[in-house]
């Protein structure tokens, strides 16, 4: 993968060319990178990984174990909050209404919830979660990766205080 900066200067845009409104760039950008955060963090992902996770546990013989289930409860209950989250980014977009914060909000707690689910498979299935071909070497992988996909989480925090508190640097 390759990353790029274009600098374009002294370029004239007709206004039959242009999209959206004059210097409404950014607000037609905001919004698609959203819609963006929306379908890259999909609830049912999150769901699938906790299932594949209990299932792994499952076959090690380990969800007799009290902790292993109140650790998978811990988790269902982070799942129906990445649900809902979900959910609040769709009503903000169905509503024309800016779905940034709402799109900041879900991927911040989507990540987490992922790297919990990651973090779980370790501590409750040991190392064995981490030898390739487990099955669950691979949501470690992931849920590192989403930590900076789609916006680094410390900017979609950034975002949320900024735009959803009203939170300024110097508070």
């Amino acid at each position: 993968d390759q990353l790029n900066e274009i600098f374009l200067e002294d370029v004239e845009v007709t206004e039959d060319a242009r999209v959206g409104p004059e210097d409404g760039a950014w607000k037609i950008m905001n919004q698609a990178l959203a819609d963006e955060r929306h379908i890259q963090f999909p609830p049912g992902r999150v769901r699938r990984d906790l299932e594949d996770v209990a299932t792994w546990l499952k076959d090690a013989g380990l969800t007799s174990d009290p902790i292993v289930r109140r650790r998978l409860g811990q988790l269902a209950t982070e799942v129906e909050v990445v649900e809902v989250e979900a959910l609040r980014v769709l009503d903000a977009m169905m509503n024309d209404g800016p779905a940034a914060v709402e799109a900041a909000a879900n991927k911040i707690i989507h990540t987490l919830c992922c790297q919990h689910i990651a973090e779980a498979a370790i501590e409750l299935g040991g190392a064995e979660a981490l030898v390739e071909g487990a099955g669950m070497e691979l949501l470690w992988r992931v849920a590192l990766w989403e930590t900076i996909g789609g916006g680094t989480t410390e900017i979609m925090r950034s975002v949320v205080a900024r735009h959803g508190l009203k939170l300024t640097a110097d508070r």
